[in-house]
């Protein structure tokens, strides 16, 4: 069971987040996040950004689109599914605003 869990709530659908210059999720330490059910568009930083002192973090059902980048990871993480994005990923070093 996840310690926190984060949904973004918002009357915008998806959120948009255009000329922040920040990430829209960044998780920077923490243990058994799950980031699930969100959608997020036009953030000029990150989607979501799983930063280094976060472990065990699930990303699960989520759709990003037109961020700087969509999805990063510094961290670890857990479950992983149902998520869609065109652009980074798991693998992808996170440069966080």
């Amino acid at each position: 069971m996840p310690s926190h869990e984060i949904r973004l709530v918002s009357q915008a659908s998806p959120l948009s987040l255009s000329d922040t210059g920040h990430s829209a999720i960044y998780i920077e330490n923490g243990d058994s996040t799950r980031i699930r059910n969100n959608t997020i568009s036009g953030a000029n930083g990150e989607g979501i950004a799983n930063g280094a002192g976060a472990t065990n973090t699930d990303v699960i059902d989520n759709t990003l689109e037109n961020n700087r980048t969509d999805l990063c990871n510094d961290g670890t993480v857990g479950t992983v599914s149902g998520n869609t994005f065109a652009t980074g990923g798991i693998a992808t070093a996170c440069v966080v605003m």
